[in-house]
């Protein structure tokens, strides 16, 4: 069905794709010179979800896709005196009528340019509360504030307190290191000046924070709000650190909790709990006042009846300085930077070599990147500190590439660290190192490691071949007819539902042919396994060798007689004589009655009945039986008391001869 809407929509489409094809973009002729000398920029756009960023400002979907779209035609729409004007859908104005023609129209002087902005207004009255003497005088700041309780207390601490005014010195002085960005990129988005000191609250201009929370960068984006921002995070690098990137994000998310609130109380409220939780709490008591919000029980949690009042504090101290007495500390220089090429998995401490500069400020420059090496495959846009670039273009040109050859391998389902390492032959010691790995959870399937290239590998020595992989299966747990059984080894991180997905079934068939529930994790050195179709072959997952696999009865005689094989030990059946206890049948096999208890499901001090059968697993031949540290001190107790029984023994039959001799 055809309707106006649809046709101004589809109209609105069109304008912008043939602008992006045909409308001839500004530029600025420059000398050589000045573009050899210039410092570069990025200016790569943020990939946003635009469907999060709907919910967050309370609109629908296809409103905010359409504003999103007319903002952009407009920023490509060039200006000129015969160009047309594309307008929001909407009702038309009505048209004017006039008398006079077109030829002897009066001309009207052209608008004069808006006045410059008074300076701030002085502070005569508080709003809701009485203003102590003390107050009166001082400048606001560009954001409407309200003086509460809390803000008083805030100011007078920093007023009188010698440990307030430090902290605040040290943060003024870290601040001149990213003011110039983010006072531009606030502008930009025509968002007041003052929220440059939620950054200060959040992180102390500190890109490198880290919340107890997970929150991390210069604006503490949690994980979910900076996918939804645009800040991707991978193994390599987090756009959370990025001071440029983050700030650019932080500013749509301020406009959108702002836009969805009203007010800039609410919005930096749900900045620090989330815009979930302060909705929720609205809705809760029927209320849209912070300051009620903050006095209700369970209203808003107490870290966020504190943030506000706590911003609103910061932001009048830092428009009245002089007032309060503060004077910046530490101030750090501007964030200038000059860009350069570099190939992927180049270390930084190379880059930093070259360009004859330490490596702390190189990681200070490049925040982002996580394991000290720039991402593997294409090049990546490095910042260096501007006086370096000539010199390491320079020692770039002259230096020879002798390092590692290293090539990119792509980690599996069924990867870990010491399979990778074992599949080209090289120590977990240096798969670490090279790629800065922490923890083995880190090592996910899709990640991009980095290992040496395949060289020729010696000619070794035979071995005697591996003992093949034991594998509990439950009696009852088949396989449909005309399927192939697949087996699948767990690592640190998989889940069920991870699992089966790669392995192309569904959850319910793999606990049918598995041991295994859904309400508890998987441990690795388990083995799962699931049938498949003979010719389909899962992609992206390491299986093992079913040769190389040995599928027992879980509980069966033969699964405990070969786990006890590998262990070096014997699977014995003893029969109970009279006159045994737990203590002499120990004793005889030389093992712990903890360990026939465990064994038997006995207690350790129970009574054994003549004829009794106990399970008792003994040490085989070369098994050693004390190992390590507390092996080595057991032993030196074991031969001292060995020792001691000779002597005593020796003693013994001294003092018998002696009897015997004296009695004759």
């Amino acid at each position: 069905m055809y309707s106006k809407s649809a046709s101004i929509w589809l109209l609105t489409l069109l304008s912008v794709v043939f602008a992006d094809l045909g409308l001839p973009q500004p530029a600025q002729a420059q000398a050589p010179s000045q573009r050899k000398n210039q410092v570069l920029r990025r200016s790569y756009p943020l990939h946003m979800n635009y469907r999060m960023r709907a919910h967050i400002r309370g609109v629908s979907r296809t409103h905010f896709r359409r504003a999103m779209l007319l903002q952009r035609l407009r920023r490509l729409q060039p200006s000129g005196p015969n160009t047309a004007q594309f307008l929001a859908p909407g009702p038309r104005a009505p048209a004017q009528a006039t008398t006079e023609s077109r030829a002897h129209r009066v001309r009207r002087p052209a608008p004069r340019s808006a006045p410059t902005p008074p300076t701030r207004p002085l502070l005569r009255a508080g709003v809701g509360y009485p203003l102590p003497p003390w107050l009166h005088g001082i400048r606001l700041p560009d954001v409407h504030i309200r003086f509460s309780p809390q803000v008083y207390r805030l100011l007078a601490y920093y007023r009188t307190s010698r440990t307030g005014r430090s902290v605040l010195a040290r943060w003024l002085g870290r601040m001149n290191r990213f003011r110039a960005h983010i006072s531009a990129a606030l502008r930009r988005h025509r968002l007041p000046q003052s929220l440059i000191y939620v950054a200060m609250i959040e992180s102390g201009f500190r890109p490198s924070t880290v919340s107890w929370a997970g929150a991390m960068g210069l604006w503490q984006f949690m994980p979910s709000g900076g996918k939804i921002y645009g800040l991707p995070r991978n193994f390599w690098m987090d756009e959370r650190y990025n001071p440029e990137r983050s700030t650019e994000a932080a500013m749509y998310y301020l406009k959108d909790l702002h836009t969805r609130f009203g007010n800039w109380a609410l919005a930096l409220a749900a900045y620090n709990a989330g815009y979930n939780g302060v909705r929720r709490s609205m809705t809760k008591y029927n209320t849209n006042d912070y300051w009620r919000l903050c006095e209700y029980e369970s209203g808003l949690p107490y870290e966020t009846t504190r943030y506000v009042p706590k911003f609103f504090a910061i932001a009048v101290v830092a428009a009245n300085l002089k007032f309060f007495g503060i004077t910046p500390r530490g101030v750090k220089p501007a964030w200038e930077y000059a860009l350069v090429n570099v190939r992927g998995s180049t270390r930084l401490a190379h880059v930093a070599k070259l360009a004859s500069i330490s490596l702390k400020t190189l990681r200070e420059l490049n925040p982002e990147l996580r394991r000290n090496r720039v991402p593997p495959g294409q090049s990546y846009e490095l910042r260096l500190p501007k006086g370096s670039l000539v010199t390491y273009r320079q020692n770039s040109a002259r230096s020879s590439t002798g390092s590692r050859k290293l090539v990119v391998h792509k980690v599996r389902y069924g990867d870990s660290v010491r399979s990778i390492a074992t599949q080209y032959s090289i120590s977990t010691t240096l798969l670490r190192r090279i790629n800065q790995i922490r923890s083995h959870r880190e090592v996910r399937p899709g990640v991009r490691l980095l290992v040496p290239a395949a060289k020729k590998r010696p000619p070794q020595r035979r071995r005697a071949p591996p003992k093949k992989l034991l594998i509990a299966v439950t009696p009852d747990a088949g396989s449909p007819a005309g399927h192939r059984m697949i087996y699948y080894p767990v690592v640190a991180g998989d889940a069920l539902r991870g699992v089966s997905k790669a392995l192309g079934v569904s959850q319910t068939d793999l606990i049918a042919w598995n041991a295994v529930t859904r309400r508890a994790k998987l441990i690795p050195g388990m083995v799962l396994r699931a049938a498949v179709a003979p010719k389909q072959v899962p992609t992206g997952v390491r299986l093992l060798d079913p040769t190389a696999v040995r599928v027992v009865t879980v509980n069966s005689v033969d699964f405990h007689v070969a786990h006890a094989l590998r262990r070096n030990r014997r699977r014995v059946i003893y029969r109970v004589r009279s006159g045994d206890t737990m203590r002499r049948v120990a004793r005889r096999f030389g093992i712990s009655r903890g360990a026939i208890s465990r064994y038997n499901k006995i207690n350790r001090g129970a009574r054994l009945r003549p004829g009794q059968h106990l399970v008792v697993y003994t040490r085989g031949r070369g098994h050693r039986r004390w190992r390590g540290r507390r092996g080595r001190k057991r032993r030196r107790l074991h031969k001292k008391r060995t020792t001691r029984r000779k002597v005593n023994s020796q003693r013994r039959r001294r003092t018998s001869r002696r009897s015997r001799s004296q009695s004759r």
